[in-house]
């Protein structure tokens, strides 16, 4: 089954309107045996504020709400802060956003489609921001504790603004690099996303971070008649 290029980025930018059917009130993480509430440890304020730029590889897959495996899919990113980022699907199916500080546009290369939606304050409550925002972004969320699963050490983090599309991001760390995040919508599915081929703080050329959607595509939402100052994006 295919999933709409908005239904995959839904998670990662807390997007409204766009999710699966729900199955059960089943998870796939389970509850930190921490604190109900406490202050974003230090540590993790020091790692994401140390980041300027990130890109390498990632793989994600959509759970249901069952805990079943719906759609697994490969690809690269990079971010530039504050608040750009591209995230480019490279399997299944050919898919890109990118957030270029004003607009985020979800291109669809299969169907020829280009969806765009202002970047407004509401994206520094999405779990992309966490890594792609401002030295403010962990402002936004809460720290839940830490717990153990499945052989690793976790740290869950939960929007403070409670109108937000997402309940909780999970997060896992490895030789003090970041490994895996996992974001739980509102109705118990989960996104996870393994990170590899990590690169911090490179020098990122500006081109990564603007569109220009191509020649003959359909262009829906804001700027439907506007350009943005780029070349024409699907080249990876």
């Amino acid at each position: 089954m295919r999933f709409p290029l908005v239904l995959m980025a839904a998670a990662l930018l807390a997007l409204p309107g766009a999710r699966a059917p729900a199955q059960t009130e089943a998870g796939v993480a389970e509850e930190p045996a921490g604190p109900a509430e406490a202050a974003v440890p230090s540590e993790l304020r020091e790692f994401f504020a140390g980041i300027d730029t990130i890109r390498g590889e990632f793989r994600q897959v959509l759970f249901d709400a069952r805990g079943r495996a719906v759609e697994r899919s490969f690809g690269e990113f990079a971010i530039l802060k504050p608040g750009r980022f591209r995230w480019h699907y490279t399997e299944p199916y050919e898919q890109l956003i990118v957030a270029d500080g004003e607009n985020i546009w979800l291109y669809d290369v299969d169907f020829e489609q280009v969806t765009v939606r202002e970047q407004t304050d509401s994206l520094s409550q999405s779990p992309a921001m966490l890594l792609g925002g401002d030295a403010d972004a962990l402002d936004a969320f809460r720290y839940l504790g830490s717990y153990s699963r499945g052989g690793r050490d976790w740290l869950r983090l939960e929007p403070v603004a409670p109108e937000s599309d997402f309940r909780a991001v999970d997060l896992s760390f490895t030789g003090g690099e970041l490994e895996l995040m996992e974001l739980t919508d509102a109705l118990g599915q989960v996104t996870r996303i393994e990170f590899t081929e990590l690169v911090l703080n490179e020098s990122l050329e500006d081109a990564l971070f603007t569109f220009t959607p191509p020649p003959g595509v359909d262009v829906i939402g804001v700027g439907e008649s506007s350009e943005a100052a780029a070349p024409p994006a699907g080249n990876g």
